[in-house]
């Protein structure tokens, strides 16, 4: 090897050109070989880079993905809590003509059949309910509390087939007792025979036998056909969420505004025409 280098060495004294023109050569049979191998090389290179970048899009779209599902369900909290402030907004709206304490509840549980209807409240005798309780929503009367635990109680709507309401008519003083049979509307029983009722007729509770406060809004008159009447409910028994129980009333109103054998309050007389 070293007699091998000194011979090059010599031979690079003596003739520069005889060197470049070997290395050129060498150069020209690198080349090709050199091109073949960098195309699998670049290819390789490019393919590795590609991977990256894919994996990097993977752990990004994994990331999204986790990102996405945490916005979904703010977004759907928010939803919820939208409802519910709007349930309650629209709850905190009705204000019946008497004093009263009240206690706000959710309807967490429905079990409204064919022989039943009535639903299971979300508070109990810890917030102050109680059996005979009366229960509203925005619009009107829903019904009562017919049982009470410690957490939770049961409200008998008033379409219910044991319910009855005493009621009087709005526009005419008219005395009678709502009656529920388990369809959407009542009937409106008891009635006075010269009473004269037309459709859109407004129905309040009345106060007698201190059921109920007075004022409180029940239905509306929606049909007379051959004698019976049936009132349709103001609030949607159908879609209960938000209600109000009215824990606490003056029970002495009813019979304090009564005028007179048979008059209703505020009427001033007996069943008037």
């Amino acid at each position: 090897m070293c007699l091998v280098a000194v011979l090059l060495l010599l031979l690079g004294r003596a003739g520069t050109g005889l060197v470049e023109r070997a290395r050129a050569g060498m150069s020209d049979v690198i080349a090709p070989i050199m091109e073949v191998v960098s195309e699998p090389i670049g290819l390789l290179s490019v393919a590795v880079n590609d991977l990256g970048a894919f994996l990097n899009i993977y752990e990004e779209n994994v990331r999204l993905r986790e990102q996405n599902l945490r916005l979904s369900e703010w977004h759907q909290l928010a939803l919820n809590l939208t409802k519910e402030n709007s349930a309650l907004r629209e709850l905190v709206k009705y204000r019946p003509g008497n004093e009263f304490a009240s206690v706000a509840v959710r309807v967490v549980g429905d079990s409204t059949g064919i022989f039943v209807r009535s639903v299971l409240a979300n508070a109990g005798h810890e917030a102050g309910l109680s059996k005979g309780d009366a229960v509203v929503d925005a619009r009107g009367l829903i019904g009562r509390v017919i049982e009470t635990g410690h957490r939770s109680a049961r409200v008998l709507l008033i379409t219910d087939l044991n319910s009855r309401v005493p009621v009087v008519v709005q526009r005419n003083g008219v005395l009678a007792i709502l009656a529920g049979d388990n369809s959407a509307t009542l009937s409106l029983k008891f009635r006075s025979l010269r009473a004269r009722l037309r459709p859109g007729d407004r129905i309040v509770t009345s106060g007698h036998g201190n059921m109920f406060p007075p004022d409180l809004a029940v239905g509306e008159v929606v049909a007379i056909n051959d004698g019976e009447v049936r009132i349709r409910p103001l609030a949607d028994l159908d879609r209960l969420d938000y209600v109000r129980v009215l824990t606490a009333y003056d029970r002495n109103i009813a019979d304090r505004d009564r005028i007179g054998t048979g008059a209703v309050r505020n009427t001033g007389h007996a069943d008037r025409r």
